[in-house]
């Protein structure tokens, strides 16, 4: 999985904390880069829930359903 947060103040979100979990138990977490991208391995197929929290409290929530194909 990779994911990217684009936004007009994107230092707000370099080093961003982002958590993915399924059905509430957290698979693994990682942190935004100063693009504000993150990569993610080895997710088996299904639903997921993806947050990203930045360090002034805003978050973006997300759920993604990963496929095998």
């Amino acid at each position: 999985l990779l994911g990217q947060v684009a936004a007009d103040d994107q230092e707000r979100w370099t080093g961003a904390e982002v958590e993915i979990r399924r059905e509430g138990e957290l698979l693994l977490t990682t942190t935004l880069d100063n693009l504000g991208a993150f990569r993610c391995q080895a997710l088996e197929p299904g639903l997921i829930e993806l947050s990203i929290a930045a360090s002034d409290g805003r978050v973006i929530l997300a759920a993604v359903e990963i496929r095998d194909e």
